[in-house]
This record gives structure tokens, C-alpha cells and sequence, in this order.
């Protein structure tokens, strides 16, 4: 495809968004506007023809959205109605379950498809109507869709009709902006709890987080997929609390060991504890087992002047995270645990 088709390909998609604008340079990018929302969408001939939506990086995560083809009948009179088309006449018949769904987190691409995304993937899907006077039949179609390092992908292809087009930016769209979703969630949460959120756009490490003050200690909760010096094939979304250590203390690890036959592994298991001054670490846990109980963390451990806090996946549950920023703040800030209730 050559450039100038690319220029064309995108003012034909400004018809359908109102208010939108074309930004020329070494490739152009189509300004629209969607949900009140100013988003950038620009444009990937090679290897194959794809929409891309910016969004945040993502360390690595891998999101694919296959549509899986389904053949359905059709009276003639929708048949008619239906031809490449998914709104009017099938909004109801397709959904989000028309996609294979594969990825490399499991945790973190069932975060990423909320309510919001699933709702709107079937935008990305229209009917392909067999023209056969005696056969009544359409088949579901629509472009691959991809979320990866700061864009979601959508291989639209070189024939699709510009009003499909429109309809699977808006999915994509859906797609891109979950951190901001997820941002407004945080925010909510860490008003409930006492704390503030640090920006707009929630992401995976970097920028945001909600953070607390508890006594002496700033306690700060994000998510990531990989923690300092983890392998890469480590990573997976985790839920992530943490402190500067006030108080001088040994380095310790404990990880829940979770008993192999256990119903619910959120709520059992002991703490395999390795540190070089195990029993006075030992003792501040012990101090603190009912904070830990109420936690339930995957591990706690104090390194590199930090205590940390994690648990696998996303934890919102406010009762849960209370316990748990309590804990590493009187980590943080206690020598001995058992000193004094905690102010």
C-alpha cells in the first residue's frame, strides 16, 4: 500500500468521527475523539495492513483477540438488513465470546477485558452475508486485535468497509483505555482507605500508585509484572505493597506455602521464612499475625532498605489491603513488632 492510500485510508475513517484531525509526518496519525476521549490512531502497512491505538506499556504483557468465525441463519428479511453489518441486527448474537482469547498473564488480560472492553468487542465483529437467494445464511468476521507494548493492534485488512473500520477503533479504543478504567478505580479505592493516587492513568510500575500514610511510614500499592532483579519469564500481574524501612532490620523472605489439597488458597497456609536472624524475624511476624491473617499475602520481605508486600494478580478488596498496608507500615517502621499498638 502506498503512502497516499494510507493518507486516504485515514480521512475516509475522519468521516466517522466528528471533529476528528489528520496529522501529517513521516506517518501520518488521525486525532479523533471518542467518549469525550482524544485518541491517536495511526497506521501499520508492513508486514500486514493494521490500525494501531496508543495505550500504556505493558512490561511485556501479550493480549490476542481472534475472532472465531460462526455461522448463523438468517430469515430473508434480516438477511437483507444484515449485510456487513453488526449493529442493527445481530448486536444481540454476537459477543465478546465470539473471540479466542489468548495471552501470556492469564491474570492480567482477565483484568484487562472489564465489563467496558467485552461489551464493545463485538463492535469489532459484522456479519459476511452469503448472497444465495435459497441459503439464509452470515458468517461472523472481523480483524485480529492485539494488545502489546503502548498500542493495540487491529489487522483490518485491505478490503474492509470504512463503516466496520470505525466500529473496531471504537473496540479498540475500549481496549486501550483500561488503564484509565482502572485509574479511576484505584482512586476510589484509595479514597476509601485513606490515600490518594498519583496520576491520571493507571500502568505497571511506573508512574502510579495509591499511596498512604500510616504513622511514620509512606506506604505506597501498585501493580507489576516483574520485580528488581526477577527473570523475565518470571513475570505475571501482581498486586504490589511496599515501604522505606525507618528502623534498622535483617533482609527475611516468607513465602505462603499453600497445603496442596487446600479449597481455598487465599485463606491457608503457613510462611516458609528465610533470613539470617530468623527468630527475630519470626517474632515480628508473630507481633503482627493478625494484620498477616487479615493480608493473606503471597510473600513478605524486607530488601534493599525497602519492606514489600505482594500478592499474585490484582487485590482490590479494601479490608485486605488495609490489613496489608498496616503491616508493612509497622514493618517499615518497627525494630521490634511487639513494641506498642500502632498509632
Amino acid at each position: 500500500m502506498t503512502p497516499r492510500r494510507d493518507h486516504t485510508l485515514l480521512l475516509g475513517l475522519a468521516t466517522h468521527f466528528p471533529g476528528s484531525k489528520l496529522r501529517h509526518g513521516a506517518a501520518p496519525v488521525l486525532d479523533l475523539a471518542i467518549d469525550g476521549a482524544r485518541v491517536e490512531v495511526g497506521l501499520v502497512t508492513e508486514p500486514e495492513l493494521e490500525l494501531v491505538v496508543s495505550t500504556i506499556p505493558v512490561d511485556g504483557f501479550s493480549l490476542a483477540l481472534t475472532p472465531r468465525p460462526r455461522q448463523m441463519s438468517l430469515t430473508p428479511l434480516v438477511r437483507t438488513a444484515a449485510r456487513r453489518t453488526v449493529l442493527d441486527t445481530a448486536q444481540q448474537a454476537l459477543t465478546a465470546s465470539d473471540f479466542d482469547v489468548t495471552s501470556n498473564d492469564a491474570a492480567l488480560a482477565q483484568v484487562w477485558l472489564d465489563v467496558p472492553a467485552r461489551g464493545t468487542l463485538p463492535l469489532a465483529l459484522h456479519l459476511v452475508v452469503d448472497e444465495a437467494p435459497d441459503l439464509p445464511l452470515a458468517v461472523s468476521a472481523g480483524p485480529p486485535i492485539a494488545v502489546g507494548d503502548r498500542f493495540v493492534k487491529l489487522r483490518v485488512g485491505r478490503d474492509l468497509d470504512l463503516g466496520d473500520v470505525a466500529r473496531a477503533v471504537r473496540a479498540g479504543w475500549a481496549l486501550a483505555s483500561r488503564p484509565l478504567r482502572l485509574a479511576r478505580a484505584w482512586t476510589q479505592l484509595a479514597a476509601q482507605l485513606g490515600g490518594r493516587t498519583t496520576a491520571g492513568c493507571w500502568d505497571l510500575g511506573d508512574q502510579f500508585a495509591a499511596v498512604f500514610e500510616r504513622g511514620a511510614s509512606t506506604v505506597e500499592v501498585d501493580n507489576v509484572r516483574r520485580l528488581r532483579d526477577e527473570a523475565p519469564e518470571a513475570a505475571r500481574l501482581r498486586t504490589r505493597v511496599r515501604a522505606r524501612q525507618l528502623a534498622l532490620t535483617h533482609d527475611f523472605t516468607a513465602h505462603r506455602v499453600v497445603p496442596p489439597d487446600a479449597v481455598d488458597p487465599r485463606a491457608v497456609g503457613d510462611y516458609h521464612l528465610r533470613a539470617a536472624e530468623a527468630p527475630s524475624v519470626a517474632r515480628r511476624l508473630h507481633a503482627l499475625a493478625p494484620l498477616l491473617e487479615a493480608a493473606v499475602p503471597d510473600e513478605v520481605f524486607a530488601r534493599g532498605g525497602e519492606i514489600s508486600l505482594t500478592w499474585d494478580g490484582m487485590v482490590m478488596v479494601p479490608g485486605q489491603l488495609a490489613a496489608a498496608i498496616d503491616l508493612v507500615a509497622r514493618l517499615a517502621a518497627d525494630r521490634d513488632a511487639a513494641v506498642g499498638p500502632y498509632r
